[in-house]
């Protein structure tokens, strides 16, 4: 007998009843006074309890339907004009108002089949369902049939405010501006009440790029129609183009409340946020209008400038590259972009960039010789004395260009640099940043013989700058001389007893010679001398907590931080720390602060999800998650993480949903679409599953996993044959308990029992603490050989004893096999952790009743029948005992 699982519902009904209500009738004429007084809002409550009397009130849903439109609200109107429509009443004045409100909503197609099915009517309505019709056509790009439609609604009713409204549109729908403005001043002067006439001069104004009309037009209408939030989309749209910014934020804010996603709404947003000198709030806003499909340059171009004033160059660099073919050849977005690409180390990228930079100025020498540097580090000597001589011939009487200059002639054997560096020299201004970019060139080069001659002048000019010590120690390593590079590195702590240069280099010989004392006391001395220095820091703490005490690196850690806390390395750093620490809390604190940018350090995605779950506040990490995914769409563990946290969980429909997710970001993404098979498998959809997985490349099928999940499905089409080798060949790359049980039950399926069991039996000896396959295992032999069932039940409550079902299966074998005595041992030790189990109760009950306890057996059995009452094997068995 198996321990089964019991689950109790318990449903309620509740009676409600209403008296005293008003009739129909009475709220709609309620609803009139109210809308002949301009109160609509009151007007719209009365008329929804009109419809909750009587849901089929046709003239009620009409009225209500007018309203919302009247009010801008579309979608609220198709609903209620729509059951009017379909009630077959009131068709005359409904089907305008539905159409309407079909094509605020842009459901093109929707109302092109409904016009085209309408019934016959008089001239006025056709020509109002023919002008939508047209309109519909217009915006799909079908302008011949839209013309013709437009003529054919002018015949039937040429005088109506349908009809000029039509024309109208079919003239700025022909670039005849000027005209379509024209039949809107006659449609207004002869209709002044008709609001979309405002909403199309505003439009033909905006194209006209008159925004102070469009917008006084504009407003008209929204006066009219207060809740149309297209309206208020252009009016902002409007606003933000004639420069009031202002003006057009509160806009903005009230549309992303609606529609907090919108592409083109963020883009506005970022936009009014730039031109206020927010940049945080600039790269935030176009970075969503990104991620969420915007393909605009603008949003591209601020993105970048945003990120580049934050500092976040790898971010500004994304953003240019993709828009920088735009650039005009003397922008100063292109100077940017290779400013940008410079300080990244993308020197050849940054050479091309300045290339197609035209008009040089004396402004621009710092670029070009910044760039000259780095292509030098590179060995890319040509293209560096190409850029340098495109600046050689600007007069500039900046000290640092001209020592700059100076440097990168003599790197590139140009003499003449002597003069560049006297002239710089001259006026006395700090050279050392020059001085170390020819040491760098020197030591890429492998010039190793100019660079001693550079680092012992240096050392006989500035002997007490340990910069010359440790460069000459350098260059002795970079040629293989390590006991020179030893003494020149103890002449440099003579110079700088703190030097971190030096210091670390004399702890990683101690490490190597496993000499840990001596490697904790160099770092610790680097890290007080240099406290500033993360890197030192970092490695100082880590050699402590190694050591088992970190009571002496942690404060230096919190303290760098507390000096820098606007620094997002000390911050992650710390962070890092503390994790190590084992102090979750404390990182949570520490990073939770932080407004993540896009491109941010996989590690402060990474150590907070880590501390939320070691805190076991799993939707905190799973929030975070979502937030990570935002920021970098691309970055596939920051999805991947999520759907492993919803498998742990057994939420397989919300791992294929993340998946789904990833895909829309990820579309080629072979490790994705394997996921994604695996969890529609699991969702039951193998025939979905079989096509992704054979759509796969032959690298990704041939995958341990990939191979257990086509073996999977072969197992979901009844081939248990074909599944068998698969799921073994998946399973001898990555051994577990899910695939042993699969195995198992594919072999026996096919009608290969003993393989099976045999199989499981091997499972175990290599996992013997798998305890899930153990019971398994157990439930498999009960029938059949119980000693085996007996064998493995004895192993799970040994490793386990408050294992219940092990206890309980196993008391209950004993029991069968005659062995009451020790039965009830077990089974009492189950009871008294589920006292309430009927299930365990019906079992003690049976083995008292062999050792003959009646009256205990029919009490315990009795309590098994009370407490599952819906289920009558119990209530069977006690009857069946009280019969005899």
């Amino acid at each position: 007998m198996k321990l089964n699982v019991i689950s109790v519902a318990l449903i309620a009904a509740l009676s409600l009843a209403a008296c005293g209500q008003k009739s129909a009738e009475q709220y709609q004429l309620e609803a009139e006074k109210l809308l002949e007084s301009g109160d609509q809002e009151a007007a719209i409550i009365a008329l929804k309890n009109a419809i909750s009397v009587a849901p089929q009130d046709v003239n009620a849903r009409y009225l209500l339907g007018k309203v919302y439109l009247e009010r801008g609200i579309a979608s609220a109107a198709e609903k209620e004009l729509r059951v009017a429509y379909e009630f077959g009443e009131l068709s005359s004045e409904v089907l305008p108002l539905y159409v309407k409100a079909l094509y605020m909503q842009h459901k093109d197609t929707e109302l092109l089949n409904l016009v085209d099915e309408a019934p016959e009517l008089d001239a006025d309505v056709e020509t109002t369902l023919l002008v939508y019709k047209a309109l519909s056509l217009f915006r799909t790009d079908k302008f011949s049939e839209a013309s013709s439609t437009i003529t054919r609604a002018n015949e039937l009713s040429s005088e109506s405010a349908y009809s000029l409204y039509g024309l109208a549109h079919m003239a700025m729908n022909n670039r005849k501006v000027d005209e379509a403005i024209q039949l809107v001043d006659q449609l207004i002067a002869k209709y002044p009440e008709f609001s979309d006439a405002y909403l199309l001069r505003a439009q033909l104004a905006g194209i006209s790029k008159k925004y102070d009309a469009a917008v006084d037009s504009l407003s008209t209408y929204i006066d009219m129609v207060p809740e149309d939030n297209q309206a208020k989309f252009i009016m902002a749209d409007l606003l933000v183009k004639d420069g009031k910014f202002d003006e057009a934020e509160p806009y903005i804010d009230r549309l992303l409340k609606v529609s907090a996603n919108n592409p083109y709404l963020n883009q506005l947003r970022g936009v009014v946020r730039f031109n206020q000198g927010d940049f945080e709030g600039t790269k935030e806003a176009m970075e969503k209008a990104i991620n969420y499909g915007s393909t605009s340059s603008v949003a591209r171009l601020l993105a970048g400038i945003a990120s580049y004033k934050l500092d976040n160059l790898e971010q500004a660099h994304k953003h240019l590259s993709i828009i920088q073919n735009t650039f005009p050849s003397n922008d100063a977005a292109r100077k940017l972009y290779a400013e940008i690409q410079l300080r990244l180390g993308y020197d050849a990228d940054a050479f091309n960039t300045l290339n197609q930079l035209d008009y040089l100025t004396a402004e621009d020498v710092g670029l070009f010789t910044q760039a000259s540097f780095e292509l030098i580090e590179k060995g890319m000597t040509k293209q560096a004395n190409e850029l340098l001589s495109r600046v050689e011939g600007i007069d500039t009487d900046d000290p640092m260009q001209l020592a700059r200059i100076g440097v990168l002639k003599l790197s590139l054997n140009d003499l003449s640099g002597v003069v560049d560096l006297e002239q710089a020299l001259a006026s006395g201004a700090d050279m050392s940043q020059a001085k170390w970019a020819l040491a760098r060139s020197y030591l890429d080069a492998g010039d190793y013989d100019k660079a001693m001659e550079l680092a012992n002048d240096w050392i006989a000019s500035e002997p007490q700058n340990v910069d010359g010590y440790n460069y000459a120690a350098l260059v002795y390593l970079r040629s293989g001389k390590v006991a020179e590079a030893d003494a020149k590195f103890a002449e440099a702590l003579t110079v700088s007893p703190n030097s971190a240069f030096a210091l670390n280099y004399f702890a990683d010989k101690a490490l190597k010679d496993n000499r840990q004392d001596e490697a904790i006391a160099l770092t610790r001395k680097s890290a007080l001398g240099n406290p500033d220095y993360i890197a030192g820091l970092f490695k100082y703490f880590v050699l402590e907590h190694q050591h088992g005490d970190t009571s002496k690196a942690m404060p230096l850690m919190k303290e760098a931080f507390e000096r820098h806390p606007d620094d997002i390395y000390y911050r992650l750093n710390y962070a890092r720390a503390l994790s190590m620490d084992k102090r979750p809390g404390e990182v949570v604190d520490l990073l939770s602060k932080v407004n993540p940018s896009e491109n941010f350090p996989s590690l402060f995605w990474r150590i907070q999800i880590k501390s939320y779950l070691t805190l076991n506040e799993a939707e905190k990490a799973l929030e975070l998650y979502s937030k990570w995914q935002v920021n970098e769409p691309n970055n596939i563990q920051a999805w991947l993480g999520e759907v492993v946290l919803h498998d742990m969980e057994k939420r397989f429909e919300q791992a294929l949903t993340k998946i789904d997710d990833a895909l829309g970001k990820n579309p080629n993404n072979s490790e994705l679409g394997l996921m994604k098979a695996h969890y529609l498998l699991l969702n039951q959809d193998a025939e979905e599953a079989k096509k992704l997985l054979n759509a796969l490349p032959d690298e990704v099928k041939s995958l341990p996993f990939a191979l257990g999940l086509a073996g999977r499905l072969q197992y979901a089409d009844g081939q248990f044959d074909k599944a068998i080798p698969l799921l073994k060949a998946s399973y001898s790359e990555s051994p577990n308990a899910n695939m042993a049980v699969i195995i198992a039950n594919a072999y026996r399926n096919n009608d290969e029992q003993n393989a099976s069991l045999a199989f499981l039996e091997e499972h175990l000896k290599q996992f013997p603490l798998d305890a899930g396959t153990r019971l398994r295992l157990a439930e498999r032999y009960m029938e059949a050989e119980p000693d085996k069932a007996i064998k493995h039940y004895e192993i799970v409550v040994e490793d386990n004893p408050e294992n219940i079902m092990a206890l309980n299966n196993l008391a209950w074998l004993l029991n069968e096999q005659g062995d009451p005595a020790l039965a009830e041992k077990y089974v009492a030790m189950a009871l008294r952790q589920a006292p309430k189990s009927p299930v365990i109760l019906d079992t003690y009950g049976s083995i008292l009743l062999k050792q003959g306890k009646r009256a205990e057996a029919i009490e315990k059995l009795k309590m098994a029948a009370e407490m599952a009452p819906h289920k009558p094997q119990y209530r069977q068995r006690y009857e069946q005992v009280l019969a005899n």
